[in-house]
């Protein structure tokens, strides 16, 4: 590889705060530094954000918001990442919905619920035949 050409999608490169905004707007730039495996080299001062985020890291993030609602307009590609990995009962527990229902309750908790209720229909009926 010239010198120049490496030069040239280094400058590219700068110009771009974030590989989605680099990737959408120089295709050409982007796809010459992917192929020769020079991305984290020429994009290391991009905002890698939400890269690589721990289950404390999306706990913390989403600690910040009150609202589902609010965190799902927000802070959306967080919001998909947990709903995603299945724990939205987890890490979303303290959040209001939308219409103002707790979001504690979980999906796991009303499933639970509704057999208990189920159940408790089941058995009353039965004692009121007795």
């Amino acid at each position: 590889m010239q010198k120049e050409t490496y030069e040239k999608h280094k400058l590219e490169a700068l110009k771009y705060d974030t590989i989605r905004n680099f990737r959408a707007n120089n295709k050409s730039s982007y796809n010459f530094i992917s192929k020769h495996g020079l991305l984290s080299e020429l994009c290391s001062h991009m905002d890698r954000k939400y890269a690589i985020l721990s289950y404390n890291d999306l706990k913390d993030i989403a600690n910040k918001y009150t609202n589902l609602k609010e965190f799902r307009i927000q802070d959306r590609q967080i919001y998909d990442r947990i709903y995603h990995l299945e724990l939205m009962d987890e890490l979303c527990s303290h959040m209001v919905r939308e219409r103002g229902i707790l979001f504690s309750i979980g999906i796991s908790t009303i499933k639970s619920l509704s057999i208990l209720s189920t159940s408790f229909i089941i058995v009353f009926s039965n004692l009121l035949s007795l």
